[in-house]
């Protein structure tokens, strides 16, 4: 079965209020809220989703069967079987 490789880029904007007593406290309140793992921003507000598509073809390069969407000169299209 074929595999396909989907990249998803988000072109957006967001915007926030936040309570503040100086601009370098909003600056690393923010700094702290991006770097949080939890930060996320709602998908669904977001209309403008680029995506690329690339096929997957199994290839044994250096004795290793991989899935790749870049094929060397020196790679051999399919898995070989195991000896």
């Amino acid at each position: 079965m074929p595999k396909f490789f989907v990249n998803y880029t988000f072109h957006a904007s967001a915007s926030d209020l936040i309570d503040a007593d100086s601009e370098e406290e909003a600056r690393r309140i923010i700094e702290a809220r991006v770097e949080d793992d939890a930060f996320d921003l709602d998908a669904e507000t977001i209309d403008d989703v680029d995506f690329t598509i690339t096929e997957m073809k199994p290839i044994t390069r250096g004795g290793r069967k991989i899935w790749s969407g870049y094929v060397r000169d020196t790679d051999v299209l399919g898995h070989e079987p195991s000896a």
